[in-house]
């Protein structure tokens, strides 16, 4: 059997010398029309091709009632196009269609007359393919496959859920497997269903790619099932009995691909499954039918090393690092793992969400990018990750138009919610989606649900907590970014945080981290334009002030580079103001970035020091952030008694200054400390901080007691 990329581009070649026989009699397909040759044989392969195309076209042909339909527009691109030989403008100007949608409709046309070919030529070839009677291994052939031309990377849990319900759990006739785009579905559907051609008990197994269809309409998308059944149209019947009194008695798997825009058609799957009761159907799709019955497999990103864990000798053994490096090695066949890229191929994949087709893009720049410099880029996924093979389908070139595709699907409001949640950094409540989400003509939580089963949005936990991908996050604060909302929600956003944040500063407000991604978002928020209004009128008090709190923002969210750049700066105009606080924290600010590096690194020996001169000037919550980065330097090493001084006094200076942020810095060491002296209980208690359940004094004194 051919792959389906191959046998596509072989049938392409073949329509544009449709007329020329000669051409056709030694072309790759003429070999695979035994049955119109056997009745013709002194025509000749080339004639038995063509006619076959022809009839391959005919097919395409819908009823009477479908005659404005699309499947009659590409039926009638294909006419124009090959049979009477017309140009591409001269064709798309019968049409009335213009250039890029005469070349859309043409490709979906090609791809619905390539099933008709494949399956025709299978059933005709019996004793190839389609047969019921199994090869000399069991096996029973499909009508039509996928056949990729790249290895098939993790997913063996899924793989084994998928064959038990089929194979063992009679009950199980309809799954659909959904999921984010990009994250797999289709590869994970042929590559199941090739293994279960071999073991399930199905005597022909059908593959119906549905994605050139976009009108759900029932009649349509049962005739696109008759063409991946390789039955013919066209004859007046109604197609829906027609597909119906082929499977009924017949022990079929049906794979249907990319359902999710022909939703609205899915109670032909409860027509096909409750007259044809030996079918069972597999569906691939981003959202699930909503049928009764139906299971769902929801597909989540390919598995990568946690963010909290270093980096470490097995790093290959996760799914979504094996992926990049099989495909890097097919860009570069001397590509290996190594010390020296390994974490950034570990970011990499973690900044593309473990998403499939973003790594698989990712490592095809791998022929003019190596592994750090593609990283430094991911800030611009979408417009990075642009280059996909020619052979792919349309909707998964880039990034970006796998995201349209369901974004596309979703209703004007379901948009602008899924926009305005860009503004949230990291994950949220529903209550602070409530107050910064403009409201629905609907409950939110009907809309977020919605969202939820498109694959756009995650369930980050029972409590709950909502978040985006963060490829998702880009392409939606783009399109946010394309409106005159953008200012709004954001202020809102600000608004929203920076007063729980006010209100948990007051004395037994219960607190917790949960929100902190939020938060620095919106510090940010202000801090860039405080600093805007400050340069913009030539205060450099304000202008230092800004940069200092900018690179504090920067440190809390892991951007050494950037935190460090802005410290520097705000340490600049401190100096030439002649401000001794300012500076002091400034340096002080530098020091703890350049501590970062390590145990051993030179920030160290300028974070001892500068914590003395803050402690001079009486800065007792910068002194109590101080203390915190020694005592975790020493817990490093594994000193553990010098680790707890220094948190015992982080801890009585944090809450002498009133600070939350180095509060909360040191209730987190002193739970690792205690985690560490294998005090798990008296750790776990601490653990509250993050759920925000007990009040900052409590846990300080808890702290301080299991420290003693």
């Amino acid at each position: 059997m051919r792959r389906q990329d191959e046998l596509e581009s072989q049938v392409r070649d073949a329509l544009a010398h449709l007329n020329d026989v000669v051409y056709l009699q030694t072309h790759p397909l003429a070999e695979l029309a035994p049955v119109a040759n056997a009745v013709a044989p002194h025509r000749g392969p080339g004639h038995a091709l063509r006619e076959q195309l022809l009839a391959a076209i005919e097919g395409l042909r819908p009823s009477a009632r479908d005659s404005t339909s699309e499947i009659n527009r590409g039926y009638l691109v294909l006419q124009l196009r090959y049979v009477e030989g017309l140009d591409p403008a001269a064709a798309g100007a019968r049409l009335g269609l213009g250039r890029s949608q005469f070349y859309r409709e043409q490709e979906r046309a090609l791809r619905a007359v390539t099933s008709v070919v494949a399956a025709t030529w299978a059933r005709q070839h019996a004793a190839e393919v389609m047969t019921p009677s199994p090869d000399q291994h069991g096996r029973v052939e499909s009508a039509w496959l996928p056949r990729p031309s790249t290895s098939f990377v993790g997913r063996s849990g899924e793989l084994t859920t998928i064959g038990n319900m089929f194979d063992r759990d009679r009950a199980s006739r309809l799954l659909t497997i959904s999921g984010a785009p990009g994250v797999g579905k289709t590869r994970l559907a042929a590559e199941a269903t090739a293994l279960m051609i071999s073991g399930a008990g199905f005597e022909q197994v059908y593959f119906v790619d549905l994605s050139a269809l976009q009108t759900p309409e029932t009649d349509q998308v049962a005739a696109c099932v008759l063409r991946g059944l390789g039955l013919p149209m066209g004859d007046g019947r109604d197609p829906v009995q027609a597909v119906i009194e082929y499977l009924s008695d017949r022990r079929v798997l049906l794979v249907l691909d990319n359902f999710e825009q022909l939703i609205q058609a899915a109670t032909l799957v409860t027509d096909l499954l409750e007259a044809c009761p030996n079918t069972r159907v597999l569906v691939t799709s981003r959202r699930p039918l909503g049928l009764y019955g139906e299971r769902e497999l929801a597909l989540q990103p390919l598995s990568l090393p946690s963010a909290e864990a270093p980096v470490v000798d097995d790093v290959d053994t996760y799914p979504a690092v094996q992926l990049f490096a099989d495909r890097a090695t097919a860009v570069d066949p001397g590509f290996q793992i190594t010390p020296e890229n390994q974490s950034a191929i570990v970011d990499i994949c973690r900044r593309l969400d473990g998403l499939p087709l973003a790594i698989e893009l990712a490592a095809a720049r791998l022929r003019v990018l190596p592994p750090h410099a593609l990283l430094k880029r991911l800030n611009d996924r979408l417009g990075v990750l642009t280059r996909a093979a020619r052979d792919t389908p349309s909707r998964h070139q880039t990034l970006r138009a796998a995201i349209d595709w369901s974004y596309e699907l979703l209703e004007a409001e379901e948009k602008v919610v899924l926009n305005e949640l860009s503004v949230f950094a990291g994950s949220f409540a529903l209550a602070a989606a409530e107050q910064v989400i403009s409201t629905p003509s609907r409950p939110l939580l009907d809309v977020l649900q919605s969202l939820l089963e498109h694959g756009l949005l995650v369930l980050d936990s029972a409590e709950p907590r909502y978040r985006l991908l963060e490829t998702i996050r880009e392409y939606a604060a783009q399109r946010l970014s394309e409106t005159e909302q953008m200012q709004v929600v954001r202020a809102r956003h600000m608004e929203y945080y920076l007063r729980a944040e006010h209100h948990r500063g007051e004395p037994e407000t219960r607190f917790g981290i949960e929100d902190d991604s939020n938060l620095h978002a919106a510090l940010q928020a202000v801090l860039q334009q405080t600093l805007a209004d400050a340069r913009e009128q030539r205060d450099p008090r304000q202008v230092a002030l800004a940069l200092a709190g900018l690179a504090s923002v920067a440190l809390q969210r892991g951007d050494l580079a950037l935190a460090r750049a802005r410290a520097l700066e705000s340490r600049q105009l401190f100096v030439e103001l002649g401000d001794a606080h300012g500076t002091a924290l400034a340096e002080f600010r530098t020091a703890q970035i350049g501590a970062r590096g390590g145990s051993s690194s030179p920030g160290e020996v300028e974070l001892r020091a500068s914590v003395g001169r803050l402690r001079d000037l009486g800065a007792f919550g910068a002194v109590s952030e101080g203390l915190v980065e020694l005592g975790r330097l020493e817990l490093e090493r594994g000193n553990v008694p010098s680790a707890v001084h220094y948190t015992r006094e982080a801890l009585e200076l944090a809450c002498l200054g009133t600070d939350r942020e180095a509060a909360t810095a040191a209730l987190q060491l002193a739970a690792a400390i205690l985690k560490t002296t294998a005090r798990d209980a008296a750790s776990e208690s601490l653990i509250n901080i993050a759920a925000g359940r007990v009040p900052v004094q409590t846990l300080v004194n808890q702290a301080l007691s299991a420290l003693a």
